[in-house]
């Protein structure tokens, strides 16, 4: 399968944390991450990738299908989002699909950014 993005990035908008996400974690991680795979990479980031008047809820769900993984940036405001914990879930269901996070496949498509 041909993919869209390479990251999906799941955060909290609201402040602080979106700020933070888009201030400082952006400029770091997307130059670290290309750097570490030798390549551009494109990443899906909400407010970057849908328009005004786009169908959000439905360019989401395609963002998440289209992602090879997905990096959550947890902070204990992401687990009271409805949307956050939704995207999860998705990724979580493509690895049950897949079979990933298994005694003989331990890796997974969640790669979380543990900011408490």
């Amino acid at each position: 399968m041909a993919y869209e993005y390479d990251v999906f990035l799941s955060y909290i908008t609201r402040f602080p944390s979106g700020n933070w996400v888009h201030e400082i974690f952006l400029p770091l991680f997307k130059p670290y991450l290309e750097n570490a795979l030798n390549r551009d990479v494109n990443l899906f980031v909400d407010n970057h990738e849908i328009s005004s008047g786009d169908a959000w809820p439905e360019r989401i769900k395609r963002a998440l299908a289209n992602s090879r993984c997905l990096v959550a940036v947890w902070l204990p405001s992401y687990f009271n989002s409805t949307w956050c914990l939704c995207e999860c879930f998705v990724m979580l269901h493509r690895e049950r699909q897949l079979k990933y996070r298994t005694i003989e496949n331990p890796g997974g498509l969640i790669i979380p950014i543990n900011v408490f």
